[in-house]
């Protein structure tokens, strides 16, 4: 559907004409065009191509293999709640694309590969780089705002992203704590979002000198930090989602002229500008679809500090291996995909974190059970298994299947997400898996009584 150009504030709109230069009429014609929605498949948990076909999208994004053009999907569809995508701005999935030959290289060669997102709610870059990772080494996703800290590790949770480590710090803290601890850092740094014009009528007001040099001046004490905890040859993504060059090039301009920081090409992207003082990449609304965004990719060049040495976050081990994996048997072809340990009163599987003393942890691993009073197995160890690993104790169609199996589905599907007991039948009794096209969605409970809904009240439809 089709829009007029945007109004804008005349403030906005000198602000606009004197950085976008002969790109302002373009992007203003782009502007009156209605968004374009967007997921990423998250193949941690799913095969893009095939939930391409499953939902009968056509439409890949410009930016990104596993993005899909999606106008008709939300956040209410199971597909989204059980993790299998994540829906995400067209041009946001561009910075980790575009540093995704340098990435796989660096986990393909290391062996405990760390990432560090340190600007990270609400988690798409984290999700999108654990899905590359693919399970090895660890990544750390800090938030600062602390209440963005809890939907980002409620993202995190519902990816299947099992070495993940959320906390919430400022940058200088994590600098002051992790500096030369990990391989890649990305910052998607906060900026004045000229990229978010279409999508956020008030994005107007911050377009204007005074903001765009606060925000840069926000953006290079981000970026001190952010250099102190990169590795020697490691990586450093810089992006933002506006797209003057003094949030942007002028930022990074102190590093590059160092020599600290050498910027790579990225000659596999389509569809983007490249910038003319140093390798350096913009995505337009006009020109892929997306929203706007600008991305950076270096490699450090300049010795690092020695990284700290690490601690576990957790109590100690869990030692009642045994009855835990009885627990978790039913549930999961492979019960334990990591080691066990006790955190208050959870049991929680996890690979080696990069924690020291004075971090404040929102999340960490994966919370398999609870211990307050018996042995209770978490929502969290059914949102980290993919489809292949989880046990189904009922499973209804809801995208697949005949036309009446799809209507049953969906009916019984809606009663489970509001949090009413579902009318399936199950293959066992105690607690099993409840699964849409056989993929794991949430817990469940089967007695003579009937079947108890488990799923979680703070993620139940209203």
């Amino acid at each position: 559907m089709e829009r007029t150009n945007p109004i804008l504030p005349k403030q906005a709109e000198n602000h606009l004409k004197k950085n976008l230069g002969s790109d302002f009429d373009d992007f203003m014609e782009a502007l009156g065009k209605s968004p374009k929605r967007a997921i990423r498949v998250n193949t941690l948990k799913a095969d893009p191509q095939e939930i391409a076909k499953v939902l009968s999208l056509t439409e890949k994004t410009a930016y990104c293999d596993c993005g899909y053009i999606a106008d008709s999907l939300n956040g209410d569809h199971p597909y989204h709640r059980a993790g299998l995508f994540y829906m995400q701005e067209p041009s946001a999935m561009l910075p980790v694309e575009a540093a995704r030959p340098y990435l796989e290289d660096i986990f393909a060669k290391e062996s405990y590969p760390l990432v560090l997102d340190l600007c990270a709610a609400p988690g798409g870059k984290t999700g999108q780089i654990a899905a590359i990772m693919n399970g090895r080494g660890a990544i750390m996703a800090n938030e600062t705002v602390f209440k963005r800290a809890g939907a980002l590790a409620s993202n995190v949770e519902r990816l299947g992203v099992r070495n993940a480590i959320v906390t919430s710090h400022s940058p200088d803290k994590i600098s002051k704590l992790l500096g030369g601890a990990f391989d890649v850092v990305i910052v998607d740094a906060p900026c004045s979002g000229e990229g978010m014009l279409r999508k956020e009528s008030g994005a107007a007001d911050n377009m204007n000198e005074k903001t765009m040099l606060a925000c840069a001046l926000r953006q290079r004490e981000i970026m001190n930090s952010a250099a102190e905890c990169v590795k020697e040859n490691g990586l450093l993504i810089y992006s933002t989602c506006t797209l003057n060059a003094t949030e942007n090039e002028e930022v990074l301009r102190s590093f590059t002229e160092s020599k600290e920081f050498v910027p790579l090409e990225c000659p596999h992207l389509v569809k983007v500008r490249k910038s003319n003082i140093f390798p350096a990449y913009r995505a337009f609304p006009q020109d892929g679809g997306g929203e706007g965004h600008f991305v950076c990719v270096m490699r450090k060049t300049a010795p690092a500090r020695k990284p700290p040495k690490f601690v576990c976050p957790f109590d100690g081990l869990y030692k009642k291996t045994a009855e835990l994996k009885a627990l978790l048997s039913p549930l999961s072809r492979e019960p334990i995909f990591d080691t066990a340990y006790r955190f208050k009163d959870s049991v929680i599987l996890s690979p080696p974190l990069p924690f020291v003393k004075g971090l404040s942890v929102v999340k960490a691993g994966v919370k398999a059970a609870t211990t307050a009073s018996r042995l209770i197995p978490d929502h969290a160890y059914i949102a980290a298994l993919a489809r292949k690993e989880a046990v189904a104790a009922a499973n209804v169609c809801f995208e697949t299947g005949s036309e009446e199996q799809r209507s049953f589905g969906k009916a019984v599907t809606e009663k489970y997400l509001r949090g009413e007991e579902p009318n399936v039948e199950t293959t066992r009794d105690g607690y099993g898996i409840f699964c849409v096209d056989d993929y794991p969605l949430g817990l469940i409970k089967s007695s003579l009584a009937g079947v108890k809904n488990h799923y979680p009240k703070g993620l139940r439809k209203q």
